[in-house]
């Protein structure tokens, strides 16, 4: 059974789920489609979570070479 994720404009990853015993019944696709949402919002918490990363990573580079400090504001204004 294969499905795909389609979070980003990167790509779209996707997943092949095998067993050796026997093929999945119908109760396991429906369990499995009920799933993805759930793993759709992951994969996209965890490609927000890189790019939050990234961007720390980025501006503590920029503040050690200019010898300056920086603040990350949200959309919302809070300091992260």
């Amino acid at each position: 059974m294969a499905f795909e994720l389609p979070v980003s404009t990167s790509g779209i990853p996707a997943y092949v789920l095998n067993r050796s015993h026997h093929d999945f019944n119908e109760r396991d696709r429906t369990l499995l489609l009920l799933m993805k949402p759930l793993l759709v919002e992951a994969y996209q918490k965890l490609e927000e979570r890189i790019r939050f990363r990234q961007a720390i990573l980025m501006l503590d580079d920029v503040a050690e070479r200019s010898k300056r400090g920086a603040v990350l504001v949200t959309r919302e204004g809070m300091i992260e």
